[in-house]
């Protein structure tokens, strides 16, 4: 409990810092941008957290890999799927347990579900992973600690070796790999010169200013999936006959409800309702060999500022 207060003191503390930054930068605009998202926001997170929440955890589904595309929409996942030909027509959905990756987490790896974490290998690019005991699973490979652009984005490629690299060494009966797209930054939309200090990195709040389009940021996000989606037909190639399954942990808010981005409680179905596809059965090969995954089995780095990362991924 005590932590918890501490964790809400010290989000606000944050919050408050960079919305004086807003503030100061754009003025009346910004003010009214922060205020709206201060009372609004806030209540929504005490409908969400303390009278209506819902959502289905991933270990009451069927799956043996998971694959977890963070902060994916169900809505933008139907647009891109007759581009691939292993997604069906009409996307299938579920209910996340959360709108937050840290949510998602803590709701879905709890004490409750501790006889399936220990048979699971967890493969991860999302900082939040912090929020878990590593002895709570199978194997823990925080691919985060290891492999970052200057820009902090984890490419899916690294995502996917260390994903065939434990399959093929292991033998788990399950698997979950979470790569970081479509989440933002958006590798073609993720520079903003004239930013303030206070939000470089955060295109839902540029959205939010009217600093970009909607359309403009629809079509970043909606390349990043189609980044991540390239590289899953590799996954797919080269896992053993499992049932695979996409899913993702939360959404994004593009206006909608008068939210942008994402934040913990929010029970919007923007944020709420992501895919849940299970990929047909097909015959698997060994012809591709991972690169990269060096750096894990030389164990976790010691300096890693987690706080760092989550503000290069714009959480704010």
């Amino acid at each position: 409990m005590l932590r918890s207060i501490k964790d809400d003191v010290e989000t606000l503390r944050r919050w408050s810092s960079k919305r004086r930054c807003e503030i100061q930068h754009y003025g009346i605009r910004g003010a009214s941008v922060a205020t709206k998202e201060l009372f609004w926001q806030g209540a929504l997170r005490v409908a969400g957290k303390y009278i209506w929440n819902y959502g289905t955890p991933i270990y009451e589904q069927e799956w043996d890999v998971l694959v977890v595309l963070d902060s994916c929409r169900a809505d933008l996942m139907q647009e891109v799927s007759a581009e691939y030909n292993f997604l069906p027509d009409d996307i299938p959905t579920t209910n996340s347990v959360g709108s937050f990756t840290g949510e998602w987490v803590q709701k879905n790896f709890s004490n409750q579900y501790a006889d399936e974490m220990a048979h699971t290998a967890y493969v991860t690019g999302n900082p939040h992973s912090d929020m878990t005991d590593p002895n709570d699973w199978a194997q823990l490979s925080e691919v985060w600690r290891h492999y970052r652009d200057e820009i902090g984005i984890i490419h899916p490629r690294v995502m996917t070796d260390h994903a065939i690299a434990t399959d093929r060494r292991t033998d788990f009966e399950q698997m979950i790999v979470h790569y970081m797209q479509p989440h933002q930054p958006f590798r073609s939309l993720h520079e903003f010169d004239d930013a303030p200090e206070c939000l470089p990195r955060d295109i839902w709040r540029h959205l939010q200013l009217g600093t970009v389009t909607r359309d403009d940021v629809w079509e970043a996000y909606k390349d990043n999936l189609r980044w991540v989606l390239d590289d899953i037909n590799l996954l797919f190639e080269q896992l053993d006959d499992r049932r695979i399954v996409i899913t993702s942990d939360h959404g994004n808010a593009l206006g909608e409800w008068a939210l942008y981005g994402h934040s913990r409680y929010l029970p919007t179905p923007q944020l709420k309702r992501v895919p849940w596809i299970t990929l047909p059965t097909t015959e698997t090969t060994d012809t591709y060999e991972p690169k990269r995954t060096d750096a894990l089995d030389e164990g976790s780095p010691e300096d890693v500022d987690i706080e760092q990362q989550l503000e290069a991924l714009g959480y704010r």
